[in-house]
Order: structure tokens, then sequence, then C-alpha cells
């Protein structure tokens, strides 16, 4: 997953300004495991660690897939075992591990780490063969739901222009939009500074790894959206459109000439990321042809957690800010 490249985990490192625990496993010197985690102080109530921070990026153990399975899994479980002594070590009242979706071995780190705590999450994937002799149909017909095709040809017949960028010249739009769209949610939302570091990091990778889309109408933008690559996966990480042109389904037009372009080039797993269920935006991701697919949050509680549970939510996100604690439906309650 693109979270475990040192390059993301400068990103996290640089905007949270926590301290970076990337843990490494070796057999005969040659690296065959990692768990990238960071550490979030605070003296008040104590340290925590997330692998990992952020929107629930996801973390946890990643090994080499060639050794055999006995030996794998050995691997895996030292990595699991060496973060919370980590976390023990620095003094932290919380750890929390964040699988991934991909994630082969979930009920072995739950066995493994014990958790005081499980989170259940899912996150909506579509998937695209590896070929695809016709995209647009693969995508059309194959793919997503009539209401999306519906959608497209209303876009295109409001004559909805696409820019294709991976420069940084309407980075401003795209915040505000985003900033804008968050706040009529009542959501959190990524700030500026955050995408600073993220294309300051990015932007000198030889690999692509982003691309900004946007719609334009009356010589202004009016939708944007920015896709993270890594390997075949495109992650669906920030969508954002003017309201005064949502009738013209611009975020739509977005998504399908980026589904094209990613499946142009070799990337053929979309990930639209996580939700709740059945919300409209849940509803909306599956109208492209998303599944859900499980991963978990794994938390670790050290010593008494008393004090943290008595807090509010907003204390939490004041004091942890970006970083995982506790599921919120733990709060207020007596601890056994």
């Amino acid at each position: 997953m693109r979270a475990h490249t040192l390059r993301w985990t400068r990103v996290l490192q640089r905007f949270t300004g926590a301290e970076s625990k990337y843990l490494v496993a070796k057999i005969n010197g040659k690296i065959v495991g990692v768990l990238p985690s960071l550490l979030k102080k605070n003296i008040k109530y104590g340290n925590v660690l997330n692998s990992l921070p952020f929107f629930g990026t996801h973390g946890g153990p990643v090994v080499l897939p060639t050794l055999k399975e006995r030996e794998r899994l050995q691997v895996k479980e030292r990595l699991l075992l060496a973060f919370k002594e980590l976390a023990k070590e620095n003094h932290c009242i919380f750890s929390t591990l964040i699988t991934t979706p991909f994630e082969s071995d979930p009920d072995f780190i739950q066995e493994t780490l014990k958790p005081d705590f499980i989170d259940p999450r899912i996150t909506q994937m579509t998937m695209f063969p590896k070929e695809v002799a016709d995209i647009e149909n693969e995508i059309l017909y194959n793919t997503i739901e009539k209401k999306c095709r519906t959608a497209i040809r209303k876009a295109q017949k409001n004559k909805i222009e696409v820019e294709i960028a991976q420069d940084l010249r309407h980075v401003n739009a795209l915040f505000e939009m985003h900033r804008i769209g968050m706040m009529r949610k009542h959501g959190i939302y990524k700030p500026l500074e955050f995408f600073e570091v993220l294309f300051d990091e990015f932007s000198g990778s030889q690999n692509k790894d982003f691309k900004l889309f946007f719609a334009w109408k009356d010589n202004k933008i009016i939708a944007g959206l920015l896709l993270l690559y890594y390997k075949n996966i495109v992650g669906y990480f920030t969508p954002c459109f003017n309201l005064e042109y949502s009738s013209l389904q611009p975020n739509t037009l977005l998504i399908y000439d980026a589904m094209k372009d990613a499946l142009r080039n070799g990337y053929n797993i979309w990930n639209f990321g996580g939700g709740g269920r059945l919300t409209g935006v849940y509803m909306f991701k599956r109208s492209w042809g998303a599944k859900d697919y499980p991963y978990h949050y794994f938390i670790n509680a050290y010593g008494d957690i008393s004090e943290i549970r008595s807090l509010q939510e907003e204390e939490i996100l004041s004091e942890y800010k970006w970083f995982y604690v506790i599921p919120f439906t733990e709060l207020r309650k007596k601890t056994d």
C-alpha cells in the first residue's frame, strides 16, 4: 500500500509534527517486513501510537510475499509484538493499528495483538479486469449503474471540459471547494498546509504519484478531483465541486474521465475509501460498481484509561489531532 512507503510517512510526519517509528524486520540482513507508525506525544493524558494516523490511513505489517507461509507469519508476529512493545516503551496510553482492505491475515493480527477494542470499517473499491480491450464499454456497461451513465451524458451535453494536471496551478481552487464542501457537511477538511506538504513531497516523483482533474464551465473551475496512485491502485483522495454547478454533474464526469485514464495507464483498482453504510455517499460509490471490503482498527490500551474515557469527543480531537485514540462509543463508560 502507498501508506507503507517512506514518501507517505514523510508527508504524515511533516504535517502532524509527530515522531516517525518505522519497524523493520530482517532475515540474514535482508529486509523482509515493515510496519510504519507515528507517535503523538501528550504529557497531559499520555502518548498514542498509530499505524497510521490521518483520516484512517491504513498501516499494519507488510511482509515479503515470497517467504514460506510459516516464516511469513513469524515475521508478521514479530512486527506486531514489536509494535506493542514500542507503545509501552514510549509511555503510550493507546496504540491503534489500522489494517488494509488487502490484509490476508486479519484474524491472525487480532489474535496476536489481543486488542482491547475493535472498530470495524469498510472501504469501497471498484475492481476492473487487468486487461481491458474496450475501456469505455467496460466502464459504462459492465461496471457502473444507469444513473451514472445518465449523469455523465448530462455533463457532456452541458459542454463541461475536463483538464488533467500534474502541476499546482489550480491547487487553491481545489482546496477552497474542498473546505467549503466539508464545512457544509460539518465534516473535517484537510487544511491547506497538508496539501502543501503532500505536493512538496510528491512533486519531484518520477512515478506520477498524483494527478489533479478539473472540470471547467464558463471559464472557471467548477469541480476538482485529487487522485493518488500506487502500483495498480488509484486512491480517490479529495473530490470537490462548486455547489452552484452541482446539478450539471461535473464530479461524475471527472470520475468517468479519471477512470478511463487510469485503465489506459494500467491501474485496475479504484479505491473510493471508507464511509458509513447506506449513506448517500455510500450509495453514490456503489453506483460506480464499488463493493465493500472490510478492514479493522485494532486498539490496545496500556494502564488506566478512565481519564481518557471521561473526555468529550471534542477534547480528544483537540488533544490528539489527526490521530485515532479510542472508539467514541467507549467514552463516558465505567472501566471494568
